[in-house]
Formats: structure tokens, C-alpha cells, sequence
């Protein structure tokens, strides 16, 4: 028996085309976990075999039971207005499935979407469990793992062992930054590594993350050079600063022994006339007290090595006969130490010109973010308004020159010289700054 004919070859391969449409759909509704959908498929799939296999043996000789023939002849022998309907309502329902398919697929969240989500990402993510199995992978890390190691992903194990020990191909640095490591790729991408644990079902898995951190490790990089370079910078002006201390403490010392010159020269006159015109007691011992604290001043000698200025003045007070009284802790941090140590000169100086005392008080107190230093003395005070000229106008400049820092006066009731300091002034350049 022999029923070839163009019609019956064209539903043959029509048949087989429609067995496989709904094996397909088959598969998918498995993968979305649908069993409506799931049931219809399997009738189909049943069915569609049958026509095919029925056609194949009405078609071609082929030796079959006597049932299977019967069938077969039965099929064939069905008019045209059957086969063709029923084909067409077969491929309709076949197609109606694969738009379900689609629509689902857009409007739920599949295992398959899950995976067309983390594959789109630019961290590399590799799931797996205890013993290496990987759960998860996408192209990613794939993709960064073959450029580091040269092998495929097999054990997710193995894959944390060799990211986070080292072991890679020629050209590949290793390397941390913070808590995390840190892969350079022999093209160029730097790759910060991540792993931790994450609860799966019953069990535990693990997550591994490769992510891109390319510009942030220049950044880092450009950083620690330029820190580097600044700790250098910071070396050279400390050891700046500590030159300018000692040339002004020097210079500042300096002009004091020449101001005691000068009036050195004006307690001879006054010898002169002592002899000249006579004098009372009372002119002879305030001229021998002045000569021996002036001499004993002039007489020291110089000191070539570097001295804290707070050292040098009060060494300079106990010569000159001053003494000095302090409330408090006095700054250590420049450049405010140095705006105080000049401000003790110049209230210790204007001690003994103006006011004729020998007691010089300092009181410290903190304020927020400023420190209070307050002057006073046990000399006489003065008559009328003090305007800030000479060595205080000096002094008010210096302390000006600090951010916020300001110097008051206050004449009652009693002769006061007040310094507002910041106790932080930025990067501390300031301090070179000795104008």
C-alpha cells in the first residue's frame, strides 16, 4: 500500500513541525510551574504524535499491526474540510500558548527572568553551596573569571580560594584596599572581591561579587601619593616653622636687649645728673636696681641651640626679675604658641617700661572652639584710654592673622590684655607665617 502523495507529504512534515511547536510549549509551561497550561500541552502533544504517526503509515510501507493499519486508513480516509480545520485550530492553540508564554514571562518573575536580570548586571555573582556546586553564575563573573584564571567556572569553591589567595595568570595583581581585595586585570580593570554566606532553604550557600572599582582604585592610588607627598611637605615645614621660632625668639630677644641698651643709656644721664646735682636715697637705690637688672639682662649670653619659646621668656623674666603666674594650661600647638610667647614678651616688656611692676599674670581658659589668654600685672595702672600702638599694635596684627583670633584691651578696673585663639587652624600653614 502506497498513498504518497503531495498532500499527504506536506500535513507529514506539517505534523512534525506542530509536534515539535508544542513540545516547546510543553517545556515552558514546566518551566513556569503551570499545570493548566501543562495538561492542554500534553493532550496536544499526544495527539499531534498520533496524526504524525498515522500519516507516516498511511504514507510509506511500513510494517505495523493490523490495528495501527486500520487507524491509519481510517484517518486518511477523512475528507479534506476535517484535516485542514483541525490543523488549523491545532496551530491556533499552539500559538495562543506561546503568547501566554510571552505575557507570562513579562508579568511574572521566572526563574529564567531572574537569570536575564543578573546577567545584565555589571558585578560579576557566583552562587554556590558548601561543597562548590554552583547554584548561579552569570556572564560577569564568567566572563572576569576566564580573564584571571583561564579556566571555566566548575567548582564555586575553588573560585573563592583562587580570589581571595591569589594564583592567577601572568599580568594579574592582587591587592587590598580597606577590607576588600583587590584583582588588577592584565588589560587594565580593577576588580574589588567580595564573599559572604546566605541563607538558601535549609541549607547554607555562599555568594561570591566581582565589581568593577577601576576609577576608585586610581583614585585611591592618587591619593596615597599625594599623601605621601604632603607628609613629606608637612616634614619640611615643621622643621621650617622650628627655624622661624628660634630666629624670632632670637630677633624678638634682641630687640629687647637693644630697648634695655637704650635706656641704659638713659640711667647714665641720670647718674650724671645724680653726681652732678645731687640725689636723694631714694634715687640711689632706684638707680642701682635699674642698672644691676639691665646689666644682668645685657649679659646674658646667646644660646645657638633651639629653644621652646616659652622656655626663652620665662628664663628671660627670671633674669629681668619678673615673675610669672599662669592659670590654666598654656596652647602647645603653633601658631598660637607663638602668638602667646609674644604676647608674654610684649606684657612682660610693657611690665617693666609702663607700669612699673614685677608680677606678670596669665589666666587660660577654653571656650568652645577658641582659647581665652588673659594679661595682667601688679604694676600701676594706666591713666585714661589705651590704644593698641607700637609692640601691642604688633601683637593684635599677629594674633589678626589667625582664623577668628582677635586682641582686646580693657583698662578698668583694671589694665587687661586679652588674645581670642582658635584651637584648630586649618593644615596649620599659618604657623609659618611670622610677619
Amino acid at each position: 500500500m502506497n498513498g504518497f502523495s503531495v498532500f499527504w507529504l506536506c500535513m507529514g512534515v506539517y505534523s512534525f513541525v506542530l509536534f515539535c511547536m508544542v513540545l516547546g510549549s510543553l517545556v515552558l509551561s514546566i518551566r513556569q510551574r503551570r499545570p493548566v497550561l501543562l495538561l492542554f500541552d500534553a493532550v496536544l502533544l499526544v495527539l499531534t504524535y498520533l496524526v504524525n504517526q498515522c500519516i507516516c503509515i498511511y504514507t510509506w510501507p511500513v510494517r505495523v499491526g493490523q490495528w495501527a493499519l486500520n487507524v491509519s486508513l481510517w484517518f486518511a480516509a477523512l475528507p479534506a474540510w476535517i484535516h485542514l480545520p483541525a490543523a488549523a485550530a491545532v496551530t491556533a492553540a499552539v500559538l495562543l500558548f506561546y503568547r501566554s508564554h510571552r505575557h507570562y514571562e513579562r508579568t511574572h518573575i521566572t526563574a529564567m527572568s531572574v537569570k536575564e536580570a543578573v546577567d545584565s548586571l555589571p558585578t560579576g555573582i557566583c552562587v554556590y553551596l558548601d561543597g562548590g556546586s554552583i547554584l548561579m553564575i552569570n556572564r560577569a563573573m564568567e566572563t572576569f573569571w576566564q580573564r584571571v584564571s583561564g579556566e571555566a567556572p566548575v567548582s564555586g569553591e575553588r573560585m573563592r580560594q583562587r580570589l581571595l589567595q591569589g594564583g592567577f595568570l601572568p599580568g594579574t595583581e592582587t591587592g587590598r584596599i580597606g577590607g576588600t581585595s583587590v584583582v588588577k586585570t592584565p588589560e587594565g580593570p580593577v576588580f574589588g572581591l567580595t564573599a559572604e554566606e546566605i541563607p538558601y532553604g535549609n541549607r547554607a550557600a555562599r555568594i561570591l561579587r566581582a565589581t568593577e572599582i577601576t576609577e576608585l582604585y586610581e583614585k585611591t592610588r592618587r591619593l596615597r601619593d599625594m599623601q605621601k607627598t604632603l607628609t613629606d611637605l608637612n616634614g619640611r615645614l615643621t622643621a621650617y616653622n622650628a627655624e622661624i621660632v628660634t630666629l624670632t625668639a632670637e630677633t624678638e630677644l634682641l630687640d629687647a636687649r637693644m630697648r634695655l641698651h637704650d635706656e641704659m643709656g638713659a640711667d647714665l644721664l641720670r647718674i650724671k645728673s645724680y653726681i652732678l646735682n645731687g640725689g636723694t636715697e631714694k634715687d640711689r637705690a632706684e638707680i642701682e636696681a635699674r642698672l644691676k637688672r639691665n646689666v644682668t639682662f645685657l649679659l646674658t649670653g646667646q644660646n645657638s641651640v633651639v629653644r621652646d619659646e616659652y622656655e626663652l621668656m620665662f628664663e628671660t623674666a627670671e633674669k629681668l626679675g619678673i615673675e610669672i603666674l599662669i592659670s590654666g594650661k598654656l596652647p602647645r600647638t603653633e601658631p598660637q604658641k607663638h602668638a602667646v610667647a609674644a604676647a608674654i614678651h610684649e606684657c612682660m616688656t610693657n611690665t617693666l617700661r609702663h607700669a612699673g611692676g614685677d608680677r606678670l599674670e596669665i589666666a587660660v581658659e577654653e571656650k568652645d572652639a577658641f582659647t581665652e589668654v588673659r594679661f595682667t600685672n601688679n604694676g600701676k595702672q594706666p591713666e585714661g584710654e589705651v590704644r593698641a600702638h607700637g609692640g601691642l599694635a604688633s601683637l593684635g596684627a599677629l594674633v589678626g592673622k589667625l582664623p577668628g583670633g582677635r586682641m582686646e584691651i580693657a583698662v578698668s578696673p583694671r589694665f587687661v590684655v586679652k588674645l581670642l585663639l582658635p584651637k584648630e587652624v586649618p593644615d596649620g600653614l599659618q604657623s609659618v607665617d611670622r610677619g
